[in-house]
């Protein structure tokens, strides 16, 4: 190299690289097409905004019709199993049934005093006609004690009827004894009487009775 090209002045030395320089004018030069968008373009931005919104809902949207499908088909395999269940149960209940049977019919035929359906019915019904007349008997038991209640109770009121008949004062005076008597046609008649006897009685006391021969 020569002398002239290694000569570097001070302010060769003090100035800043030219590179940054060159890097800061392309930002500024970015950035002034930006601030200068038209209305135009700032539609197709905002429209461009509303699309990919949109798209997202949409995706949302299909998510949850996804999940409220699945949760269809869920409640139809459930209603499905609930169907096999009570299938199920009712093979079950029939399947003791039989067994249940079976081994009825067998302690039968290992029974030595079974003698067959027919016995049995015979048995049945001859049960059944013994719980008829036990029946029939009770009532027959029944009436027999209404009726001799019935029975005893006329009796009782005979005897109180008697009894008051007995207590009826008898004999003394002629008089008393057709007040009495007049008694037996009636108690209006009775009633109707009643002041004259007294009165009769009266006279009788005054009078004095007669001696008897």
């Amino acid at each position: 190299m020569g002398q002239d090209e290694l000569d570097i002045g001070d302010d060769d030395l003090e100035a800043p690289p030219s590179k940054p320089r060159l890097v800061l004018q392309s930002s500024q030069m970015n950035a002034q097409p930006r601030s200068m968008e038209t209305p135009h373009e700032k539609q197709d931005a905002r429209e461009e905004r509303l699309r990919r919104e949109l798209q997202t809902v949409r995706k949302v949207n299909e998510a949850i019709e996804g999940a409220i499908e699945s949760l269809a088909k869920a409640r139809n395999s459930m209603k499905t199993i609930s169907t096999t269940v009570h299938s199920a149960s009712s093979l079950l209940q029939t399947w003791t049934a039989i067994l249940s049977q079976t081994e009825h019919n067998q302690r039968l035929i290992l029974n030595p005093s079974w003698h067959g359906s027919s016995q049995d019915l015979a048995d049945s019904e001859q049960e059944t006609l013994l719980k008829q007349q036990a029946a029939e008997r009770r009532e027959c038991e029944e009436q027999e004690r209404r009726t001799e209640a019935a029975r005893k109770a006329e009796a009782d009121e005979r005897r109180r009827a008697e009894g008051a008949a007995a207590r009826l004062p008898r004999g003394g005076a002629r008089g008393r004894g057709r007040v009495w008597g007049a008694g037996v046609l009636g108690r209006q008649e009775e009633y109707i009487r009643l002041p004259i006897i007294r009165a009769m009685w009266l006279k009788v006391d005054e009078e004095g009775e007669p001696d008897e021969e």
